[in-house]
């Protein structure tokens, strides 16, 4: 038999890829990027810095905007089984990250672009990043249990599920991992 995976399966799965995606996105951002500011030159960051910025949007802040917007979308097409709460969760995180941005980064930010590197404001910077990383943290781990408590769905599964939805080249694959999903699977 041939299972029809539902709408709400869909989105809970591309819902979940970009989480994912971002979880590894601000990890490399904060871990990994920031962390490397302090070895380019004074003469050189604010060019360095100007050039990263549409960069750092395009990788990570649109994907985050997705995310998000995804994840209100579950508020009316869940699968059955994920509970309420659980988006909930995810988008009090998501407003916790919105507001760690907007009252600390983007000004920091701003201010690296208009007076060049300085350390104990690259410090904050690091600093509040982990707000930003829990929030990540927190949304992965959310649905990761939904899909695995909630969902009936196993770890192994659902990490081939993603994988495949995100190379978007293997949807059978994709079918095949979340196919036999109780939550969210019609059976012909």
């Amino acid at each position: 038999m041939e299972a029809i995976v539902s709408a709400p399966s869909l989105l809970f799965v591309l819902t979940f890829a970009f989480v994912c995606y971002v979880l590894g996105a601000t990890l490399v951002e904060g871990l990994v990027n920031y962390r490397s500011w302090r070895h380019v030159g004074p003469k050189e960051f604010k060019t360095y810095h100007r050039a990263l910025g549409p960069r750092v949007i395009a990788i990570v802040v649109a994907p985050f905007v997705i995310s998000v917007a995804l994840t209100v979308l579950l508020l009316w097409f869940r699968p059955r089984a994920i509970p309420l709460w659980s988006i909930w969760l995810s988008l009090g995180a998501d407003g916790l990250a919105l507001i760690v941005s907007a009252a600390f980064q983007v000004p920091i930010q701003l201010e690296f672009d208009r007076s060049g590197l300085s350390l104990p404001r690259l410090d904050r910077l690091i600093m509040m990043e982990w707000f930003r990383m829990l929030r990540t943290v927190s949304t992965s781990l959310v649905c990761l249990d939904d899909a695995t408590t909630h969902g009936k769905l196993s770890v192994t599964k659902l990490t081939a599920a993603v994988g495949a939805f995100m190379e978007l080249g293997d949807l059978d694959c994709f079918y095949e991992c979340v196919g036999f999903w109780s939550i969210g699977c019609n059976r012909t």
